[in-house]
């Protein structure tokens, strides 16, 4: 069963990723943004220490900002 979650469009209407870019069907929103379940997973097991940490902190914090710009 595939699951439509609103988020980022594309031409052809599908939801993409906001980290990763990938369509995708299922996912978290933050504001506006579809983040997709494989992103959340790893954003939940990177470790603060990691460079991928603030990636995906700098990541979510522009989806929040979106939603207010």
């Amino acid at each position: 069963m595939k699951i439509k979650i609103k988020g980022i469009k594309t031409a052809n209407e599908e939801n993409v990723c906001y980290i990763c870019r990938n369509e995708k069907d299922n996912g978290i929103i933050i504001g506006k943004s579809l983040i997709c379940k494989e992103c959340e997973k790893k954003i939940v097991n990177t470790d603060v220490e990691s460079i991928e940490y603030d990636f995906y902190k700098n990541k979510i914090k522009e989806a929040f900002l979106n939603l207010v710009i």
